[in-house]
């Protein structure tokens, strides 16, 4: 892993293709800004305006990282963790999970892990501002556009080498 000197002593900088192999202690006070293609993390917090959290692990892949795969929290048989209401384990509603770590009905995938981001972004907005989070539906899973599109509707989706061949042939 090559690591890049930061600006100050206190940081540190990986390439974007290599972060699979990063390490993070328990305790520390990270944060996380994605600039020219770097991680750039620095101890302490930013001074930015993000919100903050004492540890985030980001992940690509289709299973759980060792660090859950360790926690001590209700999995499925997968090894992914199961979650309450909006995306928190029912026993730590601090702790917000979601993609590959989280047991849901969806496939992992990019796509489905980045509409997750956006719910929870939603739900911890919500809470920041005292207010019921709730997943309306302008935001969330299922959606073209602002129409729901989730469950089945026949004969209202037409379309495809299949369709076309059994409407003209029989």
């Amino acid at each position: 892993m090559s690591w890049q000197k930061g600006p100050s002593d206190n940081e540190l900088r990986v390439p974007f293709p290599e972060y699979s192999d990063l390490n993070i202690k328990y305790g520390e006070v990270l944060s996380l800004d994605l600039h020219e293609r770097l991680i750039h993390f620095t101890e302490g917090p930013s001074e930015s305006g993000d919100i903050h959290s004492d540890v985030t692990i980001w992940t690509a892949g289709i299973q759980s990282v060792k660090i859950v795969q360790d926690l001590t929290v209700a999995k499925d048989k997968q090894g992914r963790v199961v979650l309450g209401g909006h995306y928190q384990i029912p026993d730590h509603p601090e702790v917000f999970v979601c993609g590959d770590c989280a047991s849901l009905p969806f496939a992992p995938s990019a796509q489905a892990a980045e509409g997750q981001g956006h719910q929870i972004a939603h739900i911890i907005s919500s809470m920041w501002h005292g207010e019921e989070p709730k997943l309306s539906k302008k935001t969330g899973f299922g959606l073209m556009g602002k129409t729901q599109v989730t469950g089945r509707v026949p004969r209202l989706l037409k379309s495809g080498v299949l369709w076309m061949s059994k409407r003209h042939i029989g």
